[in-house]
């Protein structure tokens, strides 16, 4: 799927902006790649990354579709020039992007949602999906909300790697289903003005879902 040649875009998981970086690939291995010194795409400058830095990668495949993995950096050596090692999870690890501006997937975490006035008492509940750029949670009362409500979302995103994320969010109330009889409702939010810090954050425990997902067949 990768080959030698190709260009890949890098963004650090650990930067508190979202950078970007361009390198090329100069040599692959079953487990790793060797690219080029990482390029800054706004100042064009050379990077130097450390030793563990984790990263995402991306790639324009033969069938011009953007492709995905997760990767970190494993060392450095030199070939006809100085080149770092990435770590290559291998193809079966290697997520499609799908057109649509973000994608969703069916997850339970836990959520708390508050009003930004006094239209309701805050709950807590879990989400039934999520995606970069929203969530979607259950209800299981009558709650007086509008379209277009602003509200306060509390999530908390457990990682493979065993740390939390801990998001503090504003959203808007894009759908709102009320509960009936034997059935939970729901509330379909949009996030508003997120971060790129936070998106990233968002973005990567989605890419980990969507894995999982696949491992199980499921996608």
């Amino acid at each position: 799927m990768i080959k030698e040649g190709m260009l890949l875009r890098l963004e650090p998981f650990a930067e508190e902006t979202a950078e970007k970086f361009n390198c090329k690939v100069v040599e692959r291995e079953p487990d790793r790649l060797f690219v080029s010194y990482p390029i800054h795409e706004e100042t064009g400058k050379t990077t130097f990354m450390l030793d563990g830095t984790q990263l995402s990668a991306s790639f324009i495949g033969k069938d011009n579709v953007v492709y995905f993995f997760q990767s970190e950096i494993i060392g450095r050596t030199k070939k006809t020039f100085p080149v770092i090692a990435l770590r290559y999870p291998g193809d079966h690890r290697v997520l499609r992007i799908q057109r649509r501006q973000y994608v969703r997937v069916p997850v339970s975490v836990s959520a708390a949602i508050h009003p930004t006035g006094e239209d309701f008492s805050p709950f807590v509940t879990r989400t039934e999906d999520i995606s970069a750029g929203g969530v979607a949670v259950f209800i299981n009362q009558h709650i007086e909300v509008k379209h277009n409500q602003i509200v306060k979302i509390w999530l908390t995103l457990p990682m493979q790697s065993n740390e939390f994320f801990y998001l503090e969010l504003q959203a808007r109330v894009v759908r709102a289903v009320s509960p009936e009889e034997g059935k939970l409702g729901k509330l379909s939010l949009q996030f508003l003005d997120i971060n790129d810090r936070k998106k990233e954050q968002v973005t990567r425990f989605v890419f980990e879902q969507q894995l999982e997902l696949k491992r199980k067949g499921l996608l």
